[in-house]
């Protein structure tokens, strides 16, 4: 029976990084002005020492970039004339409390598409140097991963990740099997990142941005450190940034091309290849084991194609089975996501990715 394996973020916790609810709190600090952006969303969580995921700090970013990319009003010119309203009661204030008050304000008044696209470059590049940082050190628990790809892991095969990181890529690289992230290789094995990867990057030669200007540069000086994995278009393509030039090359500058999960995704056309390609091998698959996936609420894509996949095999009466492996304490998870969200068929394995491994449970 031909098996795929889906794995979440549950995957790598073995390896020590966090799940998604815990992974921004590593990332930020107090005085940083990431966390005044979130401050000013979600004052709740943080007045009581809270953080929040980071994926729904993401999807913020991008909401917020659609809106101000398309509404008139966050025109400069048109906000410029709005702020001057507020100079007419400038006289209740003093000097200093009126700057104050214009000072917390105007992040949200002057220039707000170039700040969120600020903020979006500044998350995803400490997100990148944090993930790169597990790739370089030497991990216990990447061991399990390495069994994972030694003892379930066929030349061949397709492995569907929804994770960032690169521990599953470090594991095929401590076993000498090659991959790729579109092609499939009869020699190798094919990972379909569906969230993107920390050591992909987006080029756009028309770009005036100057990070485009820089990667531009980048590639052109260094063009051996990547491999062109999808062209979109003409001017814009993506890059993979190769493992065994880590040494050579510092990447944490350079924002990673990655997509949240969205419960209103508009997705680029790489994406749309990946999930057209995740679906066929889902489709064509006898069995499927989820590692670690949560499903989470707002990745209604995911749930789309769980529910149609197991849709399929009760209309045509195909021998097609599903089994997620979550830990015991998210049990409530599985209820409510899977069996009911999707199919009370899909069964259940109280297990971490490790102990799964451990045990022989896959």
């Amino acid at each position: 029976m031909n098996k795929v394996f889906v794995l979440g973020n549950g995957a790598s916790c073995c390896c020590g990084i966090p799940v998604s609810k815990n992974i921004l709190s590593e990332l930020i600090e107090i005085n940083d002005k990431l966390y005044q952006f979130i401050d000013y969303f979600q004052p709740e969580l943080i007045r009581n020492g809270l953080i929040p995921n980071i994926e729904d700090v993401l999807n913020y970013i991008e909401s917020i970039s659609e809106l101000v990319s398309d509404y008139e009003i966050w025109d400069r010119g048109k906000l410029k004339e709005f702020e001057a309203k507020y100079d007419k009661i400038r006289y209740k204030y003093t000097q200093d409390e009126y700057e104050t008050k214009i000072k917390s304000s105007r992040l949200f008044l002057i220039d707000l598409p170039f700040e969120v696209q600020y903020y979006k470059k500044d998350l995803l590049c400490k997100l990148s140097n944090y993930l790169w940082g597990f790739y370089r050190k030497q991990i216990t628990g990447q061991m399990y991963l390495n069994k994972f790809v030694k003892d379930c892991i066929s030349l061949g095969d397709t492995i569907i990740t929804f994770n960032y990181d690169l521990l599953l890529e470090k594991s095929l690289e401590n076993n000498e099997i090659k991959y790729s992230y579109l092609k499939k290789l009869k020699d190798g094995v094919r990972i379909l990142k569906m969230h993107g990867s920390i050591n992909w990057y987006l080029q756009n030669t028309k770009s005036d941005e100057a990070e485009d200007k820089n990667f531009n540069e980048l590639v052109n000086d260094y063009g051996y450190c990547f491999q062109r994995i999808f062209k979109i278009n003409k001017n814009t393509n993506v890059y993979q940034f190769k493992t065994n030039y880590i040494n050579q090359l510092d990447m944490d500058n350079f924002p990673p091309y990655l997509i949240p999960p969205s419960a209103m995704k508009k997705y680029p056309e790489l994406f749309k290849e990946l999930w057209g390609l995740a679906y066929e091998v889902l489709e064509g698959a006898g069995e499927i084991k989820i590692l670690g996936y949560s499903l989470p609420p707002v990745d209604n894509f995911a749930k789309f194609f769980f529910r149609r996949l197991m849709l399929i095999k009760k209309s045509f009466g195909l021998n097609k089975n599903i089994t997620v492996y979550l830990p015991r304490r998210d049990k409530k998870i599985v209820s409510t996501r899977y069996k009911k969200g999707i199919s009370s068929e899909i069964k259940y394995v109280p297990s971490t990715f490790e102990n799964a491994i451990r045990n022989g449970l896959l």
